[in-house]
């Protein structure tokens, strides 16, 4: 189920949206109503990080950021990422300011 948001611009509500799904996971796999939320909010957070660090604009920056952190969130070769940004042991704002190598080699 899509994210409900509006920040004003679809690209980031797209991506909100990309997030949440990343952050959920396989579709096999049932998830409560809450913990859907939990994870729509944690979605929104990623994004606003994303965001920030871009100096508050969807340019490059931004969308390279964001197309990899939902990659990185994907990868099924490092499902611990995706798990550890899911549960918390790592923090939104640590996640949208990891960059590549770190993501990969961030086993907790």
């Amino acid at each position: 189920m899509p994210v409900q948001v509006l920040t004003g611009d679809k690209f980031r509500d797209n991506c909100i949206n990309l997030i949440h799904k990343a952050l959920i996971g396989d579709d096999k796999v049932k998830i409560n109503e809450a913990e859907e939320s939990r994870l729509a909010e944690k979605a929104k957070l990623i994004e606003q990080y994303i965001y920030r660090n871009s100096n508050y604009t969807v340019n490059k920056n931004y969308k390279d950021t964001a197309r990899s952190k939902i990659w990185n969130l994907k990868d099924k070769k490092n499902p611990e990422l995706r798990q550890n940004v899911a549960e918390g042991s790592i923090n939104e704002e640590e996640f949208a300011q990891m960059d590549a190598e770190v993501k990969y080699h961030h086993n907790i």
